[in-house]
C-alpha cells in the first residue's frame, strides 16, 4: 500500500519540481538593456526631483549556483559600472534581492558626489523582453534619496 502511494506521488513531485525549473529557464539568456527613471532628494525644507541619466548595456541572466537564489543577473553598462544581483522566480515572477549600487548625482548640487543606494525590485518576462521595475533608497547626511518605478527594459539577444 505504501509503495503504491509512493509510486502515485512520485510523478506529482517531479512535475512540481520541473515546473519551477521551466519558470527559471524562461529568464535565462543574454539581453541588451536600457534603464531610466527618477529619484527625489528630500531634506529639511527641500525636495528636488532628478531624472537619472539613461543607461544602456548588456545583461546576462544565469542560474545562480549560490544555493540561496534561482538566478544571478549581471548588468554591464556601456562606459560605466558592472552590477551583479540575485533573484528568485516564483509563480512566473522574478523578485530581485536587495543589493547596493552607486548613483552619480553630481548634477544635483545638494549631493555633489556619487552616492551608494540600496536597490530592490521585481521582473516579468514577456516573450523575449524582460522588464525590471526597481526602487532605490539611500541617505546622504540629512537628505533622503528615493526612487520608485525605475524601469529597465531588456530585449533578449539572439
Amino acid at each position: 500500500m505504501k509503495r503504491q502511494i509512493f509510486l502515485m506521488l512520485c510523478p506529482l513531485f517531479l512535475l512540481l519540481s520541473s515546473c519551477h525549473k521551466c519558470e527559471v529557464a524562461e529568464y535565462l539568456g543574454d539581453y541588451s538593456f536600457k534603464t531610466s527613471g527618477k529619484v527625489s532628494a528630500t531634506g529639511v525644507g527641500t525636495s528636488v526631483n532628478y531624472t537619472l541619466p539613461e543607461k544602456i548595456g548588456t545583461m546576462h541572466v544565469m542560474k545562480s549556483g549560490d544555493g540561496e537564489h534561482d538566478v544571478m543577473i549581471t548588468m554591464n553598462e556601456v562606459g560605466g559600472a558592472v552590477y551583479t544581483m540575485y533573484g528568485d522566480v516564483e509563480d512566473g515572477a522574478l523578485t530581485i534581492a536587495s543589493y547596493e549600487k552607486e548613483l552619480d548625482l553630481k548634477l544635483l548640487s545638494l549631493i555633489g558626489e556619487p552616492l551608494t543606494v540600496k536597490v530592490s525590485g521585481t521582473g516579468e518576462i514577456h516573450d523575449d523582453v524582460l522588464v525590471l521595475t526597481q526602487s532605490y533608497w539611500g541617505r546622504k547626511e540629512d537628505m533622503l534619496i528615493s526612487g520608485h518605478d525605475i524601469l529597465t527594459v531588456a530585449e533578449r539577444n539572439e
